[in-house]
């Protein structure tokens, strides 16, 4: 089975709602799950229109440690879990404040527990007053 780290970014093969063309991912699995024959990750898209919501959207830049070639958005609305068998190539290695964020986005995203939408509230007005 591929060694799989948490921050890679593979090209994922395309297939399913929200994957219906080939598109990179970084790879949100837990290191320690390595033998699950299935991997969790973070569809990328390089539409700009995706700047438009920070809430659900992590930017990452090209450079030569993630190895993408244009502008991009971690996708933390689309989240999926794939085959190994669907990662194609491995382009590179997100840097550990793009994890973090998407992270620390996805968790009240992903939490149904009544109190992760005051956290999210919390994170949109951090937004505000940063970005």
């Amino acid at each position: 089975m591929t060694e799989l780290v948490c921050g890679d970014i593979w090209f994922v093969e395309g297939g399913g709602d929200y994957l219906n063309k080939g598109r990179p991912a970084v790879v949100l699995h837990n290191n320690e799950f390595r033998s699950v024959r299935s991997v969790t990750v973070c569809l990328l898209t390089s539409n700009t229109d995706s700047a438009s919501d920070p809430l659900l959207r992590v930017p990452i830049r090209p450079s030569l440690k993630n190895g993408l070639e244009r502008p991009s958005w971690l996708m933390v609305d689309k989240i999926q879990t794939v085959r190994r068998s669907r990662l194609k190539q491995r382009i590179g290695e997100a840097e550990t404040d793009v994890i973090d964020a998407a992270i620390e986005l996805a968790t009240p995203f992903l939490n149904c527990q009544s109190g992760s939408l005051t956290t999210w509230r919390r994170l949109r007005r951090l937004l505000r007053i940063s970005g």
